[in-house]
This record gives C-alpha cells, structure tokens and sequence, in this order.
C-alpha cells in the first residue's frame, strides 16, 4: 500500500539560523544572505528531514488510510520490537510526534466520525511513533472502498525554533551548509543532497528505522 502522509501546516521558522550560517562560515559581507536563507537553509532542512525521516521545526501532518487495518501488522526489526500485540498498531512516519491532535474515519454508514481520544492511546517513546485502540479495544469499522476512510492528524518536531533541535543535528547542518555555499559553482538541484562522507556518517543513527 503507498504511504500517504501529507504536511498540512508547515513549520514557522526555519531550521537553522542565517547568523549561524555565517558566523560558522566565516561570512561578513550580506551580498549572499537570501541565497544561504531562502536556497541553502531550505534544502538542507529538506535533505535532513528526508534522510533521517525527522521533522526538525514542528508542523502538522495527516496520515491517511484505506482502513484502519490497512497497515495493522506486527512490527519487528533489529532496531525495535513491538511484541505479539502489536498487530493493531499504526506507525505516525514523522518523528518525533509531539501529540496526536484527531483520528477521523468513515464509519459503516459513510459518515464521518472523530474517534475519542480515550479509545485510543498513543505511544510517543517510540520511534516511530505509534497508535493504537485502548486497552480491551478495538478500532471501529470502517466503509469500505475508500482510500480516505481513515485519517490521523498529528504533530511532528522539535519544537518551533531551531533553539529546540538537537545540538548535534543543527551542527551538521552548519557543516553541510558551509559545504553547500563554500562550493556553489558545482552545486546543482541534484548535488544538493550531496553531504561529506564524515557528517553522513555522523547522523546516521538518528536515522528512524523505516518499518511502516
């Protein structure tokens, strides 16, 4: 089944600060200022986003399913084991969740229901995190042959400034930045996913394991 996640509201500030950029890159003229902050900030946030399936700056996401069992299945990994009971839990692939905000599905009849929030629990150690029905329960029926019979609306991020993204994640984005700018004339739509093998291998276990 395809994974439909869409951002509904996205972040208010960017990921990484233009002071930081240039005092990390020794940068005291401002000729440059809209291309680090409207180019090169975005695309590193994009890059890290994608690469580790983060969400750095909080926004808000829907995850929408043909039915609630649609991706219901067990999960397992060297990285996580969910155990035998997990059968009827529903990855949120945007880490770290912060909270789920609803759960919307069409119920049998075709009308449009919110799910109470305590039917439900939400586990937020996790990662990714997780949803499933509450203890003793079960999720509801849903109509069937829709693609949008079930929606899950959630936020993902650190936090809404970059204060709040951890140390280690917003310093390699400085690095690769840096890079980014210090090599512009080789750099292209293509190339800017491209990072120094050394921060590659530095962020790589802040990579959230794909079981969804």
């Amino acid at each position: 089944m395809p994974l439909t996640l869409v951002q509904t509201v996205a972040p208010v500030n960017p990921a990484v600060l233009l002071a930081d950029v240039k005092r990390n890159s020794n940068i005291e003229y401002t000729d440059d200022d809209s291309y680090i902050q409207n180019i090169l900030v975005p695309a590193c946030s994009k890059y890290m986003e994608l690469e580790l399936r983060r969400q750095l700056i909080t926004s808000t996401w829907t995850r929408t399913l043909e039915s609630f069992c649609e991706l219901s299945q067990p999960v397992a990994s060297q990285y996580v084991s969910y155990g035998s009971n997990s059968s009827s839990s529903i990855i949120l692939p945007r880490t770290p969740v912060a909270s789920v905000v609803s759960i919307e599905y069409y119920d049998t009849a075709g009308v449009l229901q919110t799910l109470d929030s305590s039917l439900y629990q939400v586990d937020l150690r996790s990662e990714p995190a997780r949803v499933k029905p509450a203890p003793n329960l079960t999720w509801p029926a849903t109509q069937s042959d829709r693609f949008d019979a079930v929606t899950i609306t959630f936020t993902a991020g650190y936090g809404l400034t970059s204060t709040s993204i951890p140390l280690e994640l917003y310093r390699a984005m400085l690095v690769i930045i840096g890079g980014w700018y210090e090599n512009r004339e080789a750099m292209t739509e293509s190339t800017l996913k491209v990072v120094p093998i050394g921060i590659e291998n530095h962020i790589q276990h802040w990579k959230v394991p794909t079981i969804w």
